[in-house]
């Protein structure tokens, strides 16, 4: 019993561990990059549902909780205006083409490390 118990607070919740485990901004605030309706109002009520559900002060006890938060965050920046949409697709495509012959760090696994989106510098996941 004290087994489960512990197996069942050392579990992250499911949308800290989604937001984590995303491959993508879209991914990680919930949408699809292949929508042909996404806007502006659409993206932040999607950032704004999932920002809700992974906040630190619902999880304070789960300190993964500020990574996912400060990921959505990180989506959000970038996606929130279609100019960044447009130059976040041109990342993953960039990210995507193989036998990419510079060394520009796009493609590393990580797409929360790529400067752009209004803020400027790096972001990182932590």
């Amino acid at each position: 019993r004290c087994d489960r118990l512990l197996l069942r607070l050392m579990a992250l919740p499911p949308a800290v561990e989604a937001v984590l485990g995303a491959k993508t901004y879209y991914e990680a605030i919930g949408l699809s990059a292949q929508a042909d309706d996404l806007d502006d109002v659409k993206v932040r009520r999607a950032y704004l549902k999932a920002s809700v559900k992974v906040h630190p002060d619902k999880h304070p006890n789960v300190v993964e909780a500020t990574a996912a938060f400060q990921k959505l965050s990180a989506a959000y920046e970038q996606l929130q205006t279609a100019a960044g949409r447009a130059e976040y697709a041109a990342e993953l495509q960039a990210r995507n083409r193989p036998n990419r012959s510079d060394d520009s760090g796009a493609g590393n696994g990580n797409e929360y490390e790529f400067g752009g989106g209004g803020g400027g510098g790096s972001r990182t996941s932590g």
